[in-house]
């Protein structure tokens, strides 16, 4: 397990309670530490059952194609650990590849990092940006894909709407049919642009949510954010 300052012992930090693996898929998740303090205050809990709040998951394709990484969120965007879920995929990400690349089995997966201590991360600085360049809308989801800057824009000399450039994230909203039942989903795709894809998550969630508070219809939607540049702080 990782060891971590004073400091960190006494900020609200992530912690790894969840470690799956086998042949066709690997998932990380995380909850915060003062639920793991809670669950293992009494002596007889390891703190797997500690809520997780976000998870990633490396899935094997078939053949030759690049595996599918997708993310997790179970922290509503009220809540006050969304912020804290959100900052943790990052390190989740390169925990499970780290897994993946040297061929870990579960056992020796969660000796190594369950109960590992994710760290802060920096705000990543880039001059590169995402833009909303696809949305897709029915009565169950909401779907939103980004691409970047550079790509957006060769996309558009080349006399296109730039809806075709390949995406790098999609983020979506799914309707589970049952009252105050949605699920948040993010898929990372192969790219040279994964951090810049990671950073905007939190931003193009935003956009999915005002979408859905807002009733916007998949035109409404595409009107008000197609081309949308997805900064942050």
């Amino acid at each position: 397990m990782r060891s971590w300052s004073f400091a960190l012992q006494n900020m609200r930090h992530l912690i790894i309670n969840s470690i799956q693996v086998n042949e066709q898929e690997i998932i990380v998740g995380a909850t915060d530490s003062f639920r793991w303090a809670d669950e293992r205050s009494t002596g007889t809990h390891s703190g797997v059952d500690a809520k997780t709040h976000v998870w990633v998951t490396i899935t094997k394709n078939q053949g030759r194609s690049a595996p599918t990484e997708e993310v997790g969120l179970f922290a509503g965007r009220t809540e006050d650990i969304y912020e804290l879920a959100l900052s943790g995929i990052a390190e989740l990400c390169e925990i499970a590849w780290e897994i993946k690349t040297q061929g870990l089995d579960m056992g020796q997966a969660k000796e190594k990092y369950f109960g590992y201590a994710l760290t802060a991360r920096e705000i990543y600085q880039a001059s590169n940006h995402l833009i909303v360049n696809s949305i897709h809308i029915d009565d169950t989801f909401i779907k939103i894909f980004a691409t970047d800057s550079e790509r957006w824009n060769y996309e558009r000399s080349m006399a296109d709407s730039g809806a075709n450039a390949t995406p790098h994230l999609c983020v979506s909203l799914e309707d589970m049919g049952k009252p105050w039942v949605i699920i948040q989903k993010i898929a990372l795709f192969p790219s040279d642009e994964r951090a810049l894809a990671i950073a905007s998550i939190g931003k193009l969630l935003d956009i999915a949510w005002d979408i859905k508070n807002q009733g916007l219809d998949r035109e409404q939607a595409l009107d008000r954010y197609f081309g949308y540049r997805v900064s942050f702080p």
